[in-house]
């Protein structure tokens, strides 16, 4: 499941980079993404891959933005965001702002500032860098801003399980034409609504936008990414467990995948209550 929460955010970063750099550094204008495969210099046998690096304007100097999306707590996040820190700043030898966006609560968020004393407690060194947790941020916080290419992450906010605010989100989305943020905001709220009542309601929400997501460019990348991976079987299976059959349904038209025999899978709470046995879930076959 990582995967697909760290490839739709990263999407959702490459769609509206300004917004993002609006959000996170006030006052800085995006020029363009850099390459985010940083050469350890000492080890020229290793190396380290960032999510995303921003360079930016801020008071007419050049800085680089480092954005990191985390779906789990790593407890060694601060050490990385260090490194990639430092090796950023070799690099492009311009100061860079480190950022880490969880998505999700979890154990092992990491907390600013980075510090490392001698046994004497003298300094060593101290590294700052930008914490998010977006279930401590209301809906409103994100709205205020008035930045369209946040609006795909309401539903990770506090109040994000709230249908006044998914609606609010569907709404401020087709008013900006924004079908392939729309297709990511389905993706988000999916993987965030999880219980049975909430999977039905969102279906039932998305599904009069169908025919207009189904043609977004996001949704077509979903079917690129998912061709030829053998990593399909757990997209499709994700997509099935979250409503969206119809996905499912155009890979299957297209040759993407075969629907073949299903696979068990644990029974939702409605259906442990009623005494049911779980419907399986479509396997899909490359």
């Amino acid at each position: 499941m990582p995967a697909l929460w760290d490839e739709g955010l990263k999407r959702l970063l490459r769609a509206s980079p300004q917004d993002f750099i609006s959000w996170l550094a006030p006052g800085a204008t995006y020029q363009k993404m850099l390459l985010t495969e940083l050469y350890r210099k000492l080890d020229s046998h290793r190396n380290v891959i960032a999510d995303s690096m921003c360079l930016c304007r801020l008071h007419d100097q050049d800085v680089i933005v480092h954005i990191e999306f985390q779906s789990e707590g790593d407890r060694q996040m601060a050490m990385r965001l260090l490194e990639y820190n430092v090796l950023a700043d070799r690099e492009y030898s311009c100061p860079v702002l480190s950022c880490v966006i969880y998505v999700r609560r979890d154990y092992g968020i990491a907390a600013s500032p980075l510090t490392r004393r001698l046994p004497d407690g003298s300094l060593v060194y101290q590294f700052h860098f930008l914490t998010i947790s977006l279930w401590e941020h209301s809906a409103q916080e994100l709205l205020e801003g008035n930045l369209p290419g946040l609006l795909a992450l309401l539903p990770l906010t506090r109040d994000g399980k709230d249908p006044a605010v998914i609606d609010e989100m569907i709404v401020r989305l087709q008013a900006h034409d924004n079908y392939e943020m729309l297709s990511l905001s389905y993706l988000f709220s999916a993987l965030t609504w999880t219980r049975e009542d909430e999977r039905e309601w969102i279906q039932r929400r998305f599904a009069m936008l169908r025919d207009e997501l189904q043609e977004s460019w996001a949704y077509q990348e979903i079917l690129h990414l998912c061709r030829g991976r053998r990593t399909l079987l757990v997209v499709a299976s994700t997509c099935l467990l979250h409503g969206s059959k119809l996905i499912l349904r155009r890979m299957a038209a297209r040759g993407v995948l075969s629907l073949a025999r299903g696979v068990a899978r644990r029974p939702t709470a409605g259906e442990a209550r009623a005494g049911r046995r779980p419907a399986p879930l479509v396997c899909a076959s490359l």
